[in-house]
């Protein structure tokens, strides 16, 4: 079973998809509403953000572990991820891109910063000089 991320100071994830906030009912918002939310309600952001992280992780944790093989690097690639997500969220246009396509480039781009990083530990251990 894979770990779940846990955005920090937050409650464990619920078992469904949806969670109720502002005392609406449970309802699947779509991914372009869960944007607006974590961007507008930033008490309440938390709580859609957490959604985005449930309807993704178990996809782009397989898209890092096919990257990366299985083990600890595909899980901070696919962690840093969701990271690097919230932190510019703000910045994600859906003229350009469907918010899934922009999750995955984003998942994509952390696993070639670790295999590049992997590149450079491995010359430093054989005692390379890699520019």
């Amino acid at each position: 079973m894979t770990p779940t991320l846990r955005v920090p100071n937050s409650p464990p994830p619920s078992t469904g998809i949806a969670t109720p906030s502002c005392g609406e009912d449970r309802v699947r918002l779509t991914d372009f509403q869960l944007v607006e939310r974590c961007l507008e309600l930033p008490h309440d952001g938390m709580g859609a953000f957490r959604q985005i992280v449930q309807k993704y992780q178990p996809a782009v944790d397989d898209l890092c572990s096919q990257l990366l093989g299985p083990g600890e690097r595909a899980l901070e690639a696919s962690e840093r991820t969701f990271v690097e997500i919230h932190r510019k969220l703000a910045l994600f246009e859906t003229s350009q891109h469907s918010f899934s396509e922009w999750v995955f480039r984003t998942a994509f781009g952390q696993c070639r910063l670790e295999m590049t990083k992997s590149f450079h530990r491995a010359g430093d251990r054989m005692g390379l000089l890699i520019a």
